[in-house]
């Protein structure tokens, strides 16, 4: 995965947003690394599909080597065997128990699956489950005079990390069609 700060590089909206946060003291407003691809192709123009995704991971994994994606199957245990990972055992849609044995084991799970899934395998530790906390989100739409900025406005993308003195996470996106998915 690429992952840049430069997606919102040269925009006057950003550099003038940037400007006018540090100087009401948010210092620790920054320019957001995002996972986008900002390689030129030939003709000079960034990559039409810029934006990562899982799938264009698989598709270039594809050209290293070959490997086998289970879709549609439900993971129940990570089969474990002396120590070290052999496969999963899954159920199908039709709820049919099936064994996966591979070399390597790639789980995609999701923060309440993955604890789910290491207890069901007899993997233990103390922290399995534990410190999950909710993230609490507000979402605004601003507006601001184009009549401060120049005629190409450019890209939003600004991140202010949490700090002790300041408890909290922001994140400015825009403008208009861009971050709007």
């Amino acid at each position: 995965m690429n992952v840049t700060t430069d997606y919102a590089k040269g925009s006057s909206i950003q550099n003038t947003l940037l400007k006018r946060l540090h100087a009401s003291g948010i210092l620790e407003a920054n320019d957001m690394p995002v996972a986008f691809d900002m390689t030129p192709s030939r003709q000079g123009e960034v990559h039409s599909n810029p934006w990562f995704s899982s799938i264009n991971a698989l598709a270039a994994a594809l050209f290293d080597r070959p490997y086998d994606l289970a879709v549609n199957a439900n993971v129940s245990r990570v089969i474990v065997e002396n120590g070290k990972t052999v496969g999963v055992e899954v159920f199908s849609l039709d709820k049919k128990a099936h064994t996966i044995r591979a070399k390597n084991v790639v789980l995609s799970a999701s923060t309440l699956e993955t604890p789910r899934l290491l207890l069901n395998s007899g993997i233990q530790g103390p922290a399995i489950g534990r410190y999950l906390t909710g993230h609490v989100s507000i979402i605004a739409i601003g507006t601001i005079s184009r009549n401060q900025f120049s005629d190409k406005l450019g890209n939003v993308s600004i991140l202010k990390f949490e700090t002790n003195e300041s408890p909290y996470h922001i994140q400015i996106l825009g403008s208009d069609q861009y971050f709007s998915y």
